[in-house]
């Protein structure tokens, strides 16, 4: 009984809740009697569209459009009239829609669609246009239109708006082109943008720009180039099979673009250049001219040049295997800054004056293939060079500047520069010639040289030489000429001698350890301060006429020690070892305050006349003092026990 009390109580409240929230009825169902009959406007009334095959036509063309609208075309039309405009525009706010049909010309009718009068605002969409004799679509006389889905092949001019602006969107060119003198199927050039086009198998060129923005499009198999003109904006296009790929100059902007296969150069022009790829393109792959700027680039399989430029500017730029140099400056500055060249046939960079390479990096495989090369006033920093033939790696005219440079397995010589240049911080290994070569009044500082198949470092007078090493070299591991100046330098384990110092030199606090022949060789009036002379084949020290050597050390260098030819002065040197410490075979030497022990033939040992030998302490040697008579020379003693100032000792 409760519960059905309960159930009674829901059910009433249920029925008074639907009774208030219940809507009315809509309406009946049942739809009135009768056919139905239209209700909305005509798509007629909506936009009015005008058969253009219904208008008469003008002076000259074979239908005229002479108010704005909409216009369309019933079906595919031939006319064979010669020298005759199919239809023409002489309205603004035109619109018309093929709507997929076709225009023939026959051969013989000059122009497909021709725009006249200056008017504006006309829009071409979806058809084909084939076999005009002048112009597919002719906007010359236009100052505005907007080309979309039209295709022209075999005309003379796919299309052509030289002023004005204008846009086309997936149009394209088959077997069109200018002739007589003319350069291209789509010409542009009054500003507006091209997106998704293409220009294919033409006569002459495939789009000529000028103030145009270029999007998504491509020219493939034009007789000559692909894409020419200026000022143009040029992105994510392709060109293959054209004479040259891209010719655009005047500040065009090219950027992710593509040039493969064509028979001259890939890029061309002194535009900027960004993410490009030139890809075997008979010539050049990128060809800059004046200033022109190519960055984050690619030149892959050119049968010329990788990059050429005259006065240009490469950064984050890859060369490979081009038949030519990967980077060559046209006769003007050559910039080029983390780029990379890899197994070019000529080489890697070639510039000219004031060129500038900066984290730049080379590997040839190529015979006669070089490295770095520029002119005057040139320089390289943070660059290498891996097995390049028989040319230096780097190879500079004067005033240059090298630093921090690395060269391995050059078939010539490591680095060579001209007068007044400088040279630092840098490796060179495996060098078949010298290893760093400098003219006069250069420095060279902070740089390691090792197994170099003649002479180490060379450099010309007047040079400075200051904290280098060099080990194994094939010849002398340091040669300098007349008045230079060698600083904490090292040779070690070099063919010949380590150190070299020709007239008026000053050698200081350097090291020459291992050498084949002599540690250090002094010409004439070269000064050796400081220095030391380890396990040389021969001798430690060889000094020429009027030559000065203080303060150093010579230790089991194997014949001589020191050796003195005349007019030299030794003092304050110290000799341990060796077959003789001191040795002097002509006159007016002078030997000075110097200490010699365990020498297994003679300590001091004169074999000329007129010399002097004073203030000198020999011990533990064969013979400590072997001096002929006719020269001039402290007593030797045993003790300090009544000694003058001038006297020698013997233990």
């Amino acid at each position: 009984m409760h519960t059905r009390a309960t159930l009674a109580a829901l059910a009433a409240a249920v029925t008074c809740t639907l009774a208030l929230v219940t809507p009315a009825h809509a309406g009946p169902l049942t739809p009135p009697p009768g056919a139905p009959s239209p209700t909305n406007t005509t798509l007629q009334q909506v936009e009015p569209r005008t058969d253009v095959t219904t208008l008469p036509g003008g002076s000259g063309s074979f239908h005229r459009i002479t108010a704005p609208g909409s216009y369309y075309v019933p079906r595919n039309i031939t006319i064979g009239t010669p020298n005759l405009t199919l239809i023409q525009v002489d309205a603004d706010n035109v619109t018309i829609d093929l709507r997929g049909f076709q225009l023939d010309g026959f051969n013989a009718a000059g122009t497909g669609i021709e725009i006249t009068n200056d008017s504006r605002n006309t829009t071409i969409t979806n058809g084909s246009i084939t076999r005009f004799t002048t112009a597919g679509v002719d906007g010359t006389a236009s100052q505005g239109a907007n080309i979309a889905g039209i295709t022209v092949t075999d005309s003379q001019f796919a299309f052509t708006f030289p002023s004005g602006l204008f846009t086309l969107t997936d149009c394209h060119a088959d077997n069109s082109g200018a002739q007589a003198g003319f350069f291209a199927a789509i010409v542009v050039e009054g500003g507006g943008t091209i997106t998704r086009c293409s220009a294919t198998n033409g006569p002459s060129g495939g789009f000529l720009l000028n103030r145009v923005a270029v999007r998504d499009s491509i020219a493939i198999d034009n007789v000559d180039t692909g894409f020419t003109g200026s000022r143009a904006a040029v992105t994510n296009c392709v060109a293959i099979g054209n004479a040259n790929g891209f010719a655009l100059s005047s500040t065009s902007t090219l950027e992710n673009c593509l040039a493969s296969s064509n028979r001259l150069d890939g890029f061309a022009g002194e535009s900027v250049y960004t993410n490009c790829t030139a890809r075997s393109n008979s010539d050049d792959g990128f060809s800059l001219f004046q200033g022109g700027i190519a960055r984050g680039c690619r030149a892959h399989l050119n049968g010329g040049d990788g990059f050429v430029g005259n006065f240009s500017t490469f950064m984050d730029c890859y060369a490979e295997q081009n038949t030519g140099f990967a980077f060559r400056s046209g006769g003007g500055a050559l910039i080029a800054h983390r780029c990379y060249a890899l197994i070019n046939t000529a080489g890697g960079f070639q510039g000219a004056l004031n060129s500038n390479y900066t984290d730049c990096h080379v590997y040839n495989t190529g015979a006669t293939a070089i490295g770095f090369a520029a002119g005057d006033h040139s320089s390289a920093t943070r660059c290498s060079v891996r097995t390049n033939g028989p040319v230096p790696a780097f190879d500079f005219g004067n005033f240059a500047n090298i630093t921090s440079c690395h060269s391995e397995s050059s078939g010539s010589s490591g680095v060579v520069v001209g007068a007044n240049s400088s040279v630092s911080d840098c490796n060179v290994t495996d060098a078949a010639n010298e290893g760093i070569g400098v003219g006069s009044y250069s420095r060279i500082e902070r740089c390691n040289v090792q197994n170099s198949g003649m002479t180490g470092i060379n450099a010309s007078s007047q040079s400075v030489m200051i904290d280098c090493v060099v080990d194994n070299s094939g010849a002398a591991g340091i040669d300098v000429d007349n008045n230079c100046v060698v600083e904490r330098c090292v040779a070690q384990n070099n063919a010949t001698i380590g150190i070299d110092a020709d007239d008026n030199s000053i050698v200081r606090a350097s090291i020459a350890t291992s050498n084949g022949t002599w540690g250090f060789r002094a010409d004439q009036n070269v000064s050796i301060i400081n220095c030391t002379a380890v396990l040389n084949d021969e001798r430690g020290f060889n000094l020429n006429t009027a030559s000065v050597i203080r303060d150093s050390s010579a230790r089991s260098n194997t014949n001589f020690n020191y050796f003195l030819v005349n007019d030299c002065r030794i003092t304050g040197c110290h000799s341990d070892g060796s077959q003789v410490g001191i040795g002097a075979a002509a006159s007016d030497n002078t030997i000075d305050s110097n200490t010699v022990v365990d020498a297994s033939v003679a300590g001091i040992s004169v074999t000329a006349t007129g010399n002097i030998i004073l203030r000198n302490t020999v011990a533990s040697s064969a013979t400590n003092y072997d001096i002929i008579l006719g020269n001039a020379f402290g007593a030797i003693r045993l003790n300090a026990v009544g000694a003058d100032a001038g006297d020698n000792y013997s233990f």
